[in-house]
C-alpha cells in the first residue's frame, strides 16, 4: 500500500510475527533523520498481525522518523527598479 509518499508491506518474518517494509514510492533511498539513507526500512517489533504491522508502519511514518522532500515551493521575487542617480541637463 501507498502512504504519503511511502510504500509500506507488511511480511511474516516467523508464523505469527509481522513486521512492516518502507521504501519510497518513487524508489530512491529512505533517509532517517541522523542522515542514514537505506534502500529500505523494517519496523523493528513484531506484530501479530499484517494490519497491526501496517499501522505501526503508518505510525512510524506519522511521527517524523523519516526526511520526506519537501514539495518544491514557488517564490516570487519583486524586483525594485533602484532610483538612477540624477542626471542634470547642462545646456
Amino acid at each position: 500500500m501507498e502512504y504519503k509518499r511511502f510504500y509500506v508491506q507488511a511480511f511474516e518474518r516467523k508464523p505469527g510475527k509481522w513486521r512492516a517494509n518502507i521504501q519510497r514510492a518513487d524508489g530512491k533511498p529512505v533517509k532517517v533523520i541522523g542522515g542514514t539513507k537505506l534502500k529500505h526500512s523494517v519496523t523493528g517489533f513484531d506484530a501479530t498481525t499484517a494490519a497491526a504491522a501496517l499501522v505501526m508502519a503508518m505510525t512510524v511514518i506519522d511521527a517524523g522518523a523519516f526526511v520526506r522532500d519537501r514539495a518544491a515551493t514557488e517564490k516570487f521575487w519583486r524586483c525594485q527598479r533602484q532610483p538612477s542617480a540624477m542626471t542634470s541637463d547642462s545646456a
